[in-house]
């Protein structure tokens, strides 16, 4: 039997329900908090590109202007909002340029203020290697672009970055693209 918060427990609960009854109950739900709100948005109004609200948080998260102890590195919610992106759009081309600017967004911070740690480039690595894999699912003409963007990431670490991401970030472009 499922438990009293299972979803099948709350769709049995729903399935009576009156259209006007569940409209009001969505905008219950939106009116909750942000992650409701970007949720309904991306499901429901977005047509077509990746909605700018994703992008500030992974770069809010990724790149903060002054990293101090306010202004930490997250990866933890960058991914929280691709996934989340992921879950409310199912748009193949949008998610792959969340996961192409998130790696631009790491890269950017890296450079922009030095060496880090071991944990911090394992996980940028990992990133472009998601973003690798995911415009490499892509159609040709739409991955074109995001592709180039990849390369350019290539070359700015190039010499530049040391724990072996030049390395990491050419074995994952090579198994996405075979180049």
């Amino acid at each position: 039997m499922p438990t009293p918060t299972s979803f099948a427990a709350i769709r049995r609960a729903l399935a009576p329900l009156e259209r006007e009854a569940l409209v009001k109950l969505i905008g219950e739900l939106h009116a909750l908090n942000e992650r409701n709100r970007d949720f309904l948005a991306t499901r429901f109004l977005a047509k077509g590109g990746t909605p700018e609200r994703y992008k500030k948080i992974i770069r809010e998260a990724l790149c903060p202007c002054l990293p101090d102890e306010d202004g930490d590195v997250s990866f933890r919610e960058a991914r929280r909002a691709i996934g989340d992106y992921r879950k409310a759009s199912g748009d193949a081309a949008g998610l792959a340029e969340l996961l192409v600017f998130a790696a631009e967004c790491g890269t950017r911070f890296t450079l922009e203020y030095g060496d880090i740690d071991e944990p911090f480039y394992n996980a940028l690595e990992n990133l472009f290697a998601d973003a690798a894999k995911a415009v490499s699912a892509l159609d040709a003409q739409t991955a074109a672009p995001l592709v180039a963007r990849l390369r350019e990431l290539l070359v700015k670490v190039d010499g530049t970055i040391g724990w072996g991401l030049l390395e990491g970030f050419e074995g994952a472009f090579h198994d996405a693209f075979g180049e």
